[in-house]
């Protein structure tokens, strides 16, 4: 089975892409956040300097802002 074919790959897999190009404020990349270490146990490679430091209260904020 490919990454690709996982529950939730349409998500993960552009945030780990938003990732490792810098970019730390994404959806995707907040998910993979909150998701790390499940996801680093799984075998995959997360950027963990790249991490937001608090993935739900920026997902929140994000959401706030676009109600």
């Amino acid at each position: 089975m490919s990454l690709n074919e996982l529950p939730g790959a349409e998500i993960i897999l552009p945030g780990l892409k938003d990732l490792h190009n810098g970019e730390c404020n994404t959806i995707g990349a907040l998910l993979v956040a909150i998701a790390a270490t499940r996801l680093t146990k799984a075998g995959l490679n997360i950027p963990k300097d790249r991490l937001n430091p608090e993935p739900e209260i920026e997902g929140l904020s994000m959401n706030k802002l676009e109600s």
